[in-house]
């Protein structure tokens, strides 16, 4: 059995970080303990068995290698979605595979983005967002370094801190009229940044929001 457990090997503690190839989590395990597997950089495929009821925070984050997360389709807490993470109803992504490539749109049925969803996502290049987003996590998209396009709904009121933090390809961004918040390093280091569209409904702009834009 590959990984470090509890005794009674209920809760998955830490994944080997240099483990490669595809990993399917024992079907005992209903824990997967925070940061269990993060900067597990050889790791490709996850699955989750269907007694799993609890994710750890950041317990995938930064793996660049990850191109799909399974979920056995009986699990009551979770479900995957074209490889992507998600709760039961599919109204929140958990996590987005970090070496999965090219665009993304996601499902109309996502009201709700996890903080860090997609942090540290390479291959990340275009981000369509649906009409049902209300809010954007802190660093959601924070060193999405290949991420050049990103597509905001009429619904958006709010983009957390770190959002997009580190997006270093992002070029330009048009915010829609719904928005009225940006927190604080919401778009900070985003080096090649030179055209920012902000509606007239925005009420505040956090501390360093922009710090480090062109």
């Amino acid at each position: 059995m590959r990984g470090q457990f509890n005794k009674t090997q209920t809760t998955l503690l830490l994944y080997p970080g240099a483990k490669a190839g595809s990993y399917t989590v024992p079907t005992g395990v209903t824990n997967i303990a925070n940061s269990a597997f993060s900067s597990c950089i050889g790791l490709t495929n996850l699955t989750i068995p269907v007694n799993v009821t609890n994710l750890g925070s950041a317990s995938l984050a930064s793996c660049p290698s990850l191109l799909t997360i399974s979920v056995d389709p009986n699990n009551a807490v979770f479900s995957s979605l074209n490889g992507v993470l998600f709760n039961k109803n599919q109204s929140t992504l958990i996590q987005y595979p970090g070496g999965k490539p090219g665009d993304y749109a996601l499902p109309a049925s996502c009201a709700s983005i996890g903080g860090g969803a997609f942090s540290g996502c390479q291959s990340l290049t275009n981000i369509t967002l649906p009409n049902n987003i209300l809010n954007i996590g802190s660093n959601a998209f924070a060193n999405c370094h290949r991420l050049i396009g990103v597509t905001f709904p009429n619904s958006i009121t709010n983009i957390g801190s770190g959002a997009f933090s580190w997006c270093t390809a992002l070029t330009s961004i048009t915010l829609p009229g719904s928005v009225h918040s940006i927190e604080s390093a919401a778009f900070a280091y985003c080096y090649d940044l030179i055209d920012a569209s902000l509606p007239n409904s925005i009420t505040n702009i956090g501390s360093s929001a922009f710090s480090w834009c062109s």
